[in-house]
């Protein structure tokens, strides 16, 4: 079980962080930073260098379909936004956990934020 605290002053962005984290059931959400084993802040700017190897790691399509799931759009409504379909996005999420080494949405939202690809 993971307890995560959100401190993150936008309100949407924040019901977005809720939303996909509630959706986990290996996440639990906590009532102040102290009790937490990972803070979700707001998003520190990404050095270039950081931005070279994201470029290398997913494709541009991949890294869209991530945003999209950090801001808590399902499938279905990543599909509409970029104009392909559930079934798509879905094989580009799979790619996503394999090449970031995790195993789910929660996982890879936030693995994609620790490693500077997409903010909150």
């Amino acid at each position: 079980m993971i307890r995560v605290w959100i401190a993150l002053r936008d309100p949407d962005r924040r019901q977005a962080l809720i939303r996909i984290l509630r959706a986990d059931p290996m996440v639990r959400l906590v009532g102040s930073e102290a009790e937490a084993d990972v803070v979700c802040r707001e998003a520190e700017p990404v050095p270039l260098s950081l931005s070279v190897a994201v470029a290398d790691v997913l494709t541009p399509r991949e890294l869209e379909v991530l945003a999209l799931a950090g801001d808590g759009l399902d499938n279905r409504a990543i599909g509409r936004q970029l104009g392909i379909t559930r079934s798509t996005v879905k094989h580009h999420l799979e790619a996503v956990y394999a090449k970031l080494g995790v195993h789910g949405r929660t996982e890879a939202v936030r693995e994609g934020m620790r490693r500077g690809m997409i903010s909150l």
